[in-house]
């Protein structure tokens, strides 16, 4: 656990187990179950001979004794915290977060079992409350507008604005075409990894709704809401956005989605800018209005020195200043699509009936906490 926390900043738990699974793992987390479980094998090892006792024969473990002081610790460790927490001295939530092996009750199971035995507490209001539940919502009218500008949504995977704010020369595109428009470098993301975050970003829902999204299988947010004010919906993705199930949360059928399938993030990030202007030009030709998502992924884990390579480097140290540098790099390289994007749909007319709005879906990690990546930990550099 430590070893695997250390070195890739993500906890050993079920969440991320489930994140290795998913396709493409190395490209989205720059984690492939090989390299966790290589981390997992060697770190369990240097655990299982720095517990056994070494003699004359070799290593040797009682194991009953040493599973039995493991379970008892474990339990006691659970009452403890479940009669601090009853006592207003805990924290379940931030307790499950730091100790990913720890099972905590739910607050409302705590004050159930609790109470006969110690009285009310009113000291925790919020444990009285009872677990949520799956429960059928009833959707509310789609609101109606009378404006029918096209919509261009880039989203930047990974982009964070403190190095743009610390260095506006990193991306002279950006910050010139945000003279005629407006610009903010302190948007904070509510997640820190893709899903979640373009599900709130499309839908304005916090993540803590996601799974009952998906269960229900009924797009919600700008996607539906356009499409029932007469606009067209469309995607350019230069990765895949089906990430536990995200697309039935946020995109109606009738959307039609590009997904390059390149190997090389340059290459797909450059198609997406190509299939976004022909798109937007088929729909100023035809009169109608758009709602387009073009999704870019070249910053996305660039800190092995090549784009395309799409997982950590070994030789990558944390907080060095090549993976630092490769980064910096990718956004520069972002920023030049992003010109020239601009400029294209300038050339063609584009930009009279167009709002564009470019943001990203969360930040990034580049050893300022002792980690690389995103989604381990909720920092503001990885959700500014």
């Amino acid at each position: 656990e430590i070893l695997i926390q250390q070195t890739f900043g993500l906890h050993l738990n079920l969440f991320i187990l489930s994140l290795v699974l998913q396709p493409d793992a190395s490209g989205h987390i720059g984690v492939s179950l090989p390299l966790l479980a290589l981390a997992a094998i060697g770190g369990s090892t240097i655990a299982f001979f720095t517990a056994v006792k070494i003699n004359g024969t070799g290593p040797t473990i009682n194991l009953r004794k040493t599973a039995g002081l493991v379970l008892a610790v474990g339990c006691a460790a659970q009452v403890g915290h479940a009669v601090l927490y009853f006592e207003g001295k805990a924290n379940v939530m931030a307790m499950r977060r730091s100790l990913p092996f720890f099972y905590a009750p739910h607050p409302y199971h705590i004050k159930t079992a609790l109470t006969p035995i110690l009285g009310s507490n009113g000291e925790n209001p919020f444990a009285a409350q009872p677990p949520a539940k799956t429960v059928a919502i009833p959707r509310a009218p789609l609101p109606t507008f009378n404006s029918h500008k096209s919509i261009l949504l880039i989203v930047a995977d990974s982009l964070r604005s403190t190095d743009i704010a610390k260095n506006p020369a990193l991306t002279p595109n950006i910050v010139k075409w945000a003279k005629s428009g407006w610009l903010n470098l302190d948007h904070y993301s509510v997640s820190n990894c893709t899903h979640f975050s373009m599900y709130s970003l499309l839908t304005g829902v916090l993540p803590s709704n996601f799974s009952r999204a998906v269960e229900r299988k009924q797009s919600a947010g700008m996607f539906p809401t356009f499409e029932a004010n007469g606009y067209k919906t469309s995607t350019s993705e230069a990765a895949s956005l089906d990430w536990y199930g995200l697309p039935q949360a946020i995109f109606p059928e009738s959307t039609h989605r590009t997904i390059e399938d390149l190997d090389d993030a340059g290459l797909a990030d450059q198609s997406v800018s190509d299939n976004t202007v022909n798109i937007l030009e088929k729909a100023h030709n035809q009169n109608t209005p758009f709602f387009h998502l073009a999704y870019y992924f070249g910053m996305h884990f660039p800190y092995s020195g090549e784009l395309n390579a799409g997982t950590l480097s070994t030789d990558i140290v944390i907080g060095s200043n090549e993976g630092r540098q490769s980064y910096l790099a990718a956004i520069q390289r972002f920023d030049t699509q992003f010109g020239h994007l601009m400029a294209s749909l300038q050339a063609k007319g584009l930009l009279d009936d167009t709002l564009v709005i470019l943001t990203s879906d969360h930040g990034d990690e580049i050893g300022e906490n002792g980690v690389i990546g995103h989604a381990s930990k909720l920092t503001d550099a990885q959700v500014r």
